[in-house]
């Protein structure tokens, strides 16, 4: 299979299961672990994060996401991925540092934020690390995949959004 086909397939799931999402949320809201299980919420939160095609639906999930983050029913850190994906989709700096660049395997860049001193008071919320340790963390995670020469950055540019 070509790779023009498989992202033809994988956009077609994607955008199957963003529909399928959307009447969820819908007619049951966002979904909670007490009620809908804790995988129903992995896979609603992984849903919304690849909806990238339908950018409405993802402003939407993200609503439903801060307010089921706010209420204990999913993990921080799921909004901080899902705020930054939908902020690169607009052309816009992210605000936690979860968007990376893969220039090469051993080459990586966290693509550029809004404000680095407010990124880390943010990533904190979530329970992350400093950016300053976010780059060590993934220069020895690359070193430890055997890049003899790791290279992790701080971007300056931002990325072509991913659909548009």
């Amino acid at each position: 299979m070509t790779i023009k086909k498989v992202t033809g397939h994988i956009i077609l799931v994607d955008r199957t299961n963003t529909a399928k999402l959307v009447s969820l949320v819908k007619q049951c809201g966002w979904p909670r672990p007490k009620i809908h299980g804790e995988k129903a919420v992995d896979y609603a939160w992984l849903i919304a994060q690849h909806a990238d095609m339908n950018q409405t639906a993802q402003r939407t999930f993200l609503k439903h996401l801060k307010q089921a983050v706010d209420s204990g029913d999913s993990p921080a850190y799921t909004y901080a991925f899902l705020a930054d994906r939908i902020a690169l989709n607009e052309g816009k700096p992210q605000q936690y540092g979860t968007q990376v660049e893969n220039k090469t395997e051993c080459d990586v860049v966290i693509v550029p934020l809004d404000d680095y001193a407010k990124a880390d008071a943010r990533r904190k919320t979530v329970g992350w690390p400093s950016l300053k340790d976010y780059v060590f963390l993934l220069t020895k995670h690359l070193k430890e995949k055997g890049c003899p020469a790791p290279h992790v950055a701080i971007g300056t540019e931002l990325p072509p959004p991913l659909y548009r």
